[in-house]
């Protein structure tokens, strides 16, 4: 008789690496660290000297505290192989890391290799190399690596139902997106989830595109009605700003023993660029459940399981089980368990609580997905219901199972006769691991993982998964929206005046941010290698507008490179001459510098500049008083801080010293004047900031949108950004927040999509859109999903095949095309002039405070019905009810009236909520949690137990009422 015992192993073959180099070195002295989440760390030999090392060393790591039960001779892998490159010297420097979810590694032995990019583990590390690995995963003889597909589809249903999965357009089909090209890596229950002083329970999912929080069925009504501030929600990996982990000791009350207990947590800070702050608290579990044995069997043969099982116990003592550490002390143990005064009894430990205890219990595979019901399963097995018995482990330090005898087995029943009919096959029987809890090792490596994730998203955008994971024949619907002849034709662009030239493409070689083609005067290509090399980053005058009845035109540039000493260039001249002369006759021009004078002199003495208009012909010069992306930055970050306080105080004072509306303002004024002097004044414009991609784009796109119709409906303003944004080179991937330059990070284009939002509020009519459109961007904008916004310009995007292997974020706006129109559209072809004084601007509400405590709060108040409150009374008697903090609560959680000196606050004993002393200034004896005195209790908690007064003796659910002078209230 054997047991079969699901032992894994890891095989890692370390084979070679190439174009590996440090900020020091481009030679290496090249080790690798190979291991699996925490555990030990197995090294390579040095290969001293080469950027191209090689090795060819295998490795085989256990894969112990990997290994989950997914049924009988069935087994989940979790966890991380991690492989770091170093280069070995007087102090080692960090080379690259390499990250692999062990579930998709292969069970089979495979002889090729893959290639692995090496990524960097934190901010700011310059990473280049790659490294081939071998790996293959070895389980015992009869287990099996469960397919995964069935939690994901759980995952898939899930999100599905809460509007998780956006739908893209797939030629005249639609596909849900993510889809289920989503895998789940890790998995977490019982999570506590903070945002905007509210609070409730969730479940944790981390998958390859994002990370989700869904609130569990704790927090809704036992009449299955909707939920009280439901805080589900999923983060784009590339949202996430900032990442802060704490541990914090929180209070709590043991429902069980009702006495008051310190609960060690882990808190995770996130803040995202969408102006969210959640706050994630991994709360220890008291059971720590670390093996089974299962034994398949009819429902009615328990006592004959319980011999079984003990004639199991000779083998069990000579298994070497594999056990991990648990961080949990106390784990309570129920009524079918020998208490911890017989494991003293009978353990050789003694009195230390660490000992093996044997637990039956009911048969499941713990369900993260209590929102879908899973389908049935069919018809059992011949031998009936799988019954666990689970081998608990209490306290830190874990002993060795084997040597526990037979006698700690004081549960089972010893009126059962034993024999050899007892005894079942080996095919019976499987030892099975626990599912990972929230535990420190396991919450470590999570956030591990996340931050692998978040440095390296920009660099590996999850954009490329989709095309490639995906087994559906897809067509790159949206692509193909826009083309710049196309759009130049439809403004009337003439021949004979104005040439769409190739010569910057295919290698890039006149200016590697511009597209390939150009719209230049037919007569000046010449002239566009010279002014290339005398504008700033090679950005020379090119068309992006035309007037198609007054033949006056748009061009976009960069700064000349004139310098302190006035340097000028001749060619430069004669472009904008020719531009001059495919105008109207005697026309003019007048350049917008998108800086200030001050910026602009001071650009000088780097050698760069303005234009001396006394060496263009008919051409003026004027400042537009823009500030710089860190000016932006600054103001967009105070932004930020006022929006996510709890404090009112002097609100409106705190969003004008940001400046964020001041700016807008400046944008749309420098907008507005473009526009009227061309279309009043008559005039032409050359536009131009410092590189000529940040306000620029603002400048010539808004302006654009206040002249031209087109670009006020859906498709022509998707049209209008891929021309302004993507196709001249705004660098998305430094704005957004690249980790290598985050002093580039600046929010232009999200300027770009609040002043239009500023000119939807003004002219309602005059826009196809509506508000739903602008925000579905603006989220997408840092998502990385899409290949839309990745990279810095179209260069980069060709290099990678963007086109081939992403989808475009306009098949998603394609395929919500009609929850995008807005019914008040009509067509107005007049050009809108906004009024640009910040008195008639307004905060982006919409996007801004959407996560807002106050929003929150009028979810919640839409809501008529009575909803349990998160960590009031609940059917889940192992959920300890968990204080909020009060250090950054400033109002109260019902009345909203703000703390002082004379309104104090005082926590509600039954749900953990803050509140002032008249919302909660009722008491109640709370049997449930342990408290025989009367304690303080909100009015929320005291009205829920008022129906149940009525025609019943019973104890109300765990409350005894009393009145506010602290006397029973009569049933």
């Amino acid at each position: 008789m054997t047991l079969v015992l699901p032992k894994a192993k890891l095989h890692v073959k370390v084979v070679a690496a190439a174009e590996l180099r440090t900020q020091d070195s481009a030679k290496v002295n090249a080790f690798c660290s190979v291991y699996v989440n925490s555990d030990k760390r197995e090294r390579t030999e040095i290969i001293p000297g080469t950027p191209n090392p090689e090795w060819n060393q295998e490795i085989c790591l256990s894969l112990a505290s990997c290994v989950t039960s997914a049924g009988p001779e069935k087994v989940e892998l979790f966890g991380y192989l991690t492989v770091d490159v170093w280069d070995s010297n007087v102090q080692d420097t960090f080379v690259g890391r390499v990250m692999i979810p062990i579930r998709f590694i292969p069970v089979q032995q495979t002889r090729n290799g893959t290639w692995y990019l090496l990524r960097r583990s934190v901010a700011k590390e310059v990473v280049s190399g790659k490294i081939l690995l071998t790996t293959y995963v070895e389980l015992s003889d009869g287990i099996e690596h469960n397919n995964p597909s069935c939690m994901n589809m759980q995952l898939f249903n899930a999100c599905k139902a809460r509007g998780y999965h956006i739908m893209v357009a797939n030629g005249k089909n639609l596909v849900h997106f993510p889809g289920l090209t989503e895998h789940i890596e890790m998995a977490f229950s019982n999570v506590l989830v903070e945002m905007s002083s509210h609070v409730c329970n969730a479940q944790l999912y981390l998958t390859n595109y994002r990370l989700i929080i869904l609130c569990t069925s704790d927090l809704r009504q036992r009449s299955g009605q909707e939920q009280l501030c439901d805080l589900s929600m999923w983060i784009a990996f590339n949202n996430l700003f900032t990442m802060e982990t704490t541990t914090e000791t929180l209070p709590a009350h043991n429902q069980e023993t009702g006495c008051q207990e310190l609960l060690k947590g882990f808190a995770v800070h996130l803040l995202c660029h969408d102006f969210r702050a959640v706050k994630l608290l991994f709360v220890p579990h008291k059971k720590a459940v670390h093996a089974a044995v299962e034994i398949q069997a009819d429902k009615k043969g328990r006592n004959r399981l319980r011999a079984q099982l003990k004639a199991f116990t000779s083998v069990l003592k000579d298994l070497p089980l594999p056990v991990a550490r648990s961080s949990s002390r106390g784990a309570k143990v129920n009524q079918d368990t020998v208490d911890s005064s017989q494991v003293r009894n009978h353990s050789p430990m003694g009195g230390a609580l660490s000992g093996m205890l044997i637990q039956m219990v009911k048969p499941s595979f713990p369900n993260f997905f209590e929102s879908v019901k899973p389908e049935e399963d069919g018809e059992e097995e011949d031998g009936g219901e799988w019954v666990r018995y689970s081998i608990l482990q209490q306290g830190e330090d874990m002993q060795d199972p084997r040597a526990m005898g037979s006698d700690c087995l004081t549960d089972i029943d010893e009126d059962v006769e034993m024999d050899a009919s007892c005894i079942l096959d080996a095919s019976d029987v499987h030892l099975e691991l626990a599912p990972p809890k929230a535990t420190s090792g396991l919450v470590k490596t999570f956030l591990l993982r996340l931050e692998y994730l978040v440095n390296n998203v920009a660099d590996d955008p999850p954009a490329f998964q989709y095309m490639r994971l995906c087994e559906e024949n897809l067509e790159t619907t949206g692509w193909d929206l826009y083309a710049y002849p196309k759009d130049m034709n439809r403004l009337g662009v003439m021949d004979g005046k104005w040439k769409l030239t190739s010569r910057n493409g295919p290698v890039y070689a006149l200016c590697p941010t511009y597209p390939q083609l150009v719209f230049v005067p037919a007569n000046a290509e010449q002239f566009l290698e010279e002014s290339s090399k005398f504008r700033s980053k090679g950005r020379f005058p090119c068309l992006v507008w035309l007037d198609s009845v007054s033949s006056n035109f748009m061009l976009r540039c960069a700064q000349p490179l004139s310098g302190a000493a006035g340097k000028h260039c001749e060619e430069d001249e004669h472009l904008l001459r020719a531009a001059l002369d495919a105008g109207p006759p005697n026309g003019h021009m007048m350049i917008f510098d998108a800086r200030s004078f001050s910026a602009a002199a001071g650009n000088k003495f780097m050698g760069k500049g303005t234009e001396d208009v006394s060496r263009y012909v008919r051409t003026t010069l004027t400042y537009l008083d823009i500030p710089n992306i860190h000016v932006m930055r600054e103001s967009y970050d105070a932004l930020r801080q006022v929006c996510l306080s709890h404090s009112s105080l002097k609100w409106h004072s705190a969003i004008e010293n940001t400046q964020w509306l001041n700016h807008l303002s400046l944008l749309l004024k420098g907008s507005t004047t473009i526009a009227r002097y061309m279309k009043q004044k008559g005039g032409s414009t050359l536009i131009h900031c410092s590189d000529g991609w940040d306000r620029t784009s603002q400048l010539t796109s808004l302006s654009q949108i206040i002249m031209d119709s087109e670009y006020r409906t859906i498709s022509g303003f998707m049209v209008l950004v891929d021309k302004e944004w993507l196709s001249f080179g705004h660098r998305f991937q430094d704005r957004l927040g690249h980790p290598a330059h985050p002093q580039e990070r600046s929010p232009i284009f999200l300027q770009f999509l609040d002043c239009t939002h500023q000119l939807l509020l003004q002219f309602p009519e005059a826009f196809e859109f509506n508000m739903h459109f602008l925000i579905s961007i603006a989220d997408h904008l840092n998502s990385s999903w899409f290949g839309t916004f990745i990279y810095n310009n179209d260069k980069e995007r060709h290099a990678k095949s963007v086109v081939v292997n992403t989808l475009s974020l306009w098949a998603h706006i394609i395929a919500e095309r009609g929850k995008m129109l807005n019914p008040q559209y009509s067509v107005l072809k007049e050009p809108i002039y906004p009024i640009c004084n910040v008195r008639r601007l307004r905060l982006w509400e919409e996007y801004f405070l959407r996560y807002d405590y106050t929003a929150l709060l009028a979810q919640s108040r839409d809501c008529d019905v009575d909803i349990e409150i998160p960590g009031s009374v609940s059917d889940n008697a192992d959920t300890p009810v968990v204080w909020m903090s009060d250090d950054h609560i400033r109002e109260c959680s019902f009345c909203q009236q703000r703390f002082s000196a004379f309104r104090r606050r005082h926590h509600c004993r039954s749900c953990g909520r803050v509140f002032c002393h008249d919302c909660s200034k009722n008491k109640g004896v709370l049997t449930h949690l342990g408290y025989i005195q009367p304690v303080r209790i909100c009015d929320e908690c005291y009205k829920k137990t008022l129906p149940l007064i009525v025609g019943t003796q019973d104890n109300h659910d765990g409350y005894v009422l009393v009145s506010e002078d602290g006397q029973r209230e009569p049933d």
